[in-house]
């Protein structure tokens, strides 16, 4: 076990000596720092004007980004305004018509999630993908306005079409006659 009364003062006179010790260590410490501090004031005083300078620019700049936020949080709150106040004061059948319609949209993209995420709503997301190229082409064939010009790929796509529609009504045929059978 360690024995600390070596450092524990008996007497009032071992006390002076360690005010003695902690005198002469804080003048010992006193002179190497008040050179520091000396020359760090001569530092701040020769460099005044650089220094007043900086910090006058971070305070236009720290001002001008008080200004930004000060003017977001008064457009939210006016945007808050404009979108409440007037639903406050609808009657009751049109704020339970405007909740019922928020719900049921809500409701539809709930819906559009859970099928976007299952392999069935995949394929039928990429059916619906198609029939949608389809009717494009069919509308840019008819000579009306598309969305995707199919000049460029008329020759592939005829080529295609010559192709696979033979394939296509043989495979759409027995699956014709497995579901009429099923059903």
């Amino acid at each position: 076990m360690l024995n600390f009364d070596l450092f524990t003062p008996k007497s009032h006179h071992d006390k002076r000596h360690f005010i003695v010790l902690e005198d002469k260590v804080a003048l010992d410490l006193t002179k190497d720092v008040g050179q520091d501090i000396a020359r760090f004031k001569a530092l701040i005083i020769y460099h005044f004007n650089d220094i007043t300078r900086v910090i006058t620019e971070l305070m236009k700049f720290a001002i001008q980004i008080a200004d930004v936020f000060i003017q977001l949080l008064e457009n939210v709150v006016n945007f808050e305004k404009e979108t409440y106040n007037p639903f406050v004061n609808l009657d009751e059948g049109t704020k339970l018509w405007i909740e019922g319609l928020l719900g049921v949209v809500a409701a539809w993209k709930t819906i559009n999630m859970v099928m976007m995420a299952s392999p069935i709503g995949v394929v039928l997301m990429l059916i619906a993908a198609i029939a949608l190229l389809i009717d494009d082409y069919m509308v840019w064939k008819k000579g009306g306005k598309s969305l995707i010009d199919w000049g460029q790929w008329k020759s592939e796509i005829n080529m295609a079409l010559k192709h696979s529609a033979p394939f296509l009504k043989i495979k759409f045929g027995k699956l014709l006659k497995v579901m009429s059978a099923t059903f």
